[in-house]
C-alpha cells in the first residue's frame, strides 16, 4: 500500500506594506519645519522619480516636523491603525519591545537596489544642514571603499549643481557645507562620509563626531548588516554579541559592532528638541 505524501505546511508570506510604519505628514508643526520651503529643490533633484520625492518628504517631516519624539511614538500610532500588526504581535507592548532603537527618532527606509537611494540620502543630509536643522551628519556605509568613494563623488557633484541650488529660498543659498572623512577635524556644518571600519578603530568618528554637540544626524546605508545580528531575549530585541565559532574577529562580529556603535553613540533624549541625535537607515 502506497504511503500518503506528507502534508506540506503552508508558508505564510508577510506583506511588507502591511507592517511598514506610516508617517502622518499632516501632523507636521510648520513652525518647526515646512517642506514647502524645499519642495522646488527636491522636485528638481529627483526629476520624474516621484517615489524619491515622497520618501524625502516623509523622512524630513518625520525627523524635523516635531510630531514624533521617537520611533516608539510612531509605532503606537501604527499599531492602533494596522490590524496586521495587531494580529502578528498580539499586544502593543510586545510590538514596541521588538522595535530596534525604540527610544530614538530612528527608522529603516526600504528601497530596492537601483532606485536611487543615494539621492534620498544626499537630500536628507544636505537639506538638514542648509536649513539649520542639525549641526553635523554622518553617512555610514558598509566596509566597501568603492561604495564610500561613489557616495562622496555623487555628493560633491550634487552640492555644486547651480540649477538645483537656485530652487532654494534665498536664505538657504550659499551656505558652506564641508564634505569630510574621519581623518579630517569634524566641525559643524559638515557631512562625514565613511565606511563602517571607521567606527572600529581608535579615535576618528567616536572621538570627534559627537564632541561638543548633540545635534547629529546619522544616516546608514545598507543597514541590514547592522540589523542582521539582533535576537530576541525576554521578548525584547537585543544585540547578539557572541563571537564566531573560532572566537576570532570576523565579518559577523564587525556587523554586531555596527549596531553597538548605533546603540551607544546615537542616543536621543525624549526631551526633543533639546538633544537632537537622530538615526535613519537605508536598506
Amino acid at each position: 500500500m502506497a504511503k500518503r505524501p506528507k502534508r506540506q505546511k503552508a508558508i505564510k508570506r508577510l506583506n511588507l506594506s502591511d507592517h511598514t510604519l506610516d508617517i502622518n505628514i499632516r501632523k507636521c508643526n510648520y513652525n518647526k519645519f515646512s517642506f514647502s520651503d524645499i519642495e522646488d529643490y527636491v522636485s528638481e533633484l529627483v526629476g520624474s522619480r516621484d517615489y524619491q520625492y515622497d520618501a524625502i518628504k516623509q523622512i524630513m517631516i518625520y525627523l524635523w516636523g516635531g510630531s514624533y519624539k521617537s520611533i516608539s511614538e510612531l509605532g503606537r500610532e501604527n499599531y492602533k491603525q494596522k490590524l496586521q500588526i495587531q494580529q502578528r504581535f498580539g499586544t502593543e507592548e510586545n510590538f514596541l519591545h521588538q522595535l530596534p532603537l525604540p527610544e530614538r527618532l530612528s527608522g529603516v527606509v526600504h528601497m530596492a537596489t537601483g532606485t536611487g537611494k543615494s539621492y534620498v540620502i544626499f537630500a536628507i543630509a544636505w537639506l538638514s544642514l542648509v536649513m539649520g536643522l542639525t549641526k553635523r551628519v554622518l553617512v555610514l556605509g558598509p566596509s566597501s571603499t568603492i561604495i564610500e568613494q561613489g557616495l562622496r563623488e555623487k555628493f560633491k557633484e550634487l552640492i555644486n549643481k547651480r540649477e538645483f541650488n537656485s530652487k532654494l529660498p534665498q536664505r538657504y543659498r550659499g551656505k558652506a557645507i564641508n564634505l569630510l572623512t574621519d581623518n579630517d577635524p569634524i566641525e559643524d556644518d559638515s557631512i562625514v562620509i565613511e565606511n563602517i571600519n571607521a567606527v572600529y578603530t581608535f579615535g576618528g568618528i567616536t572621538d570627534t563626531l559627537f564632541k561638543n554637540t548633540d545635534e547629529v544626524l546619522v544616516l546608514g546605508d545598507e543597514i541590514h548588516h547592522a540589523y542582521s545580528h539582533l535576537k530576541y531575549a525576554d521578548n525584547r530585541l537585543v544585540l547578539d554579541k557572541e563571537e564566531g565559532p573560532d572566537g576570532k574577529k570576523s565579518e559577523a562580529r564587525d556587523e554586531r559592532l555596527w549596531m553597538q556603535f548605533l546603540q551607544e553613540n546615537t542616543k536621543i533624549s525624549f526631551w526633543f528638541p533639546i538633544h537632537r541625535k537622530k538615526s535613519l537607515f537605508f536598506n
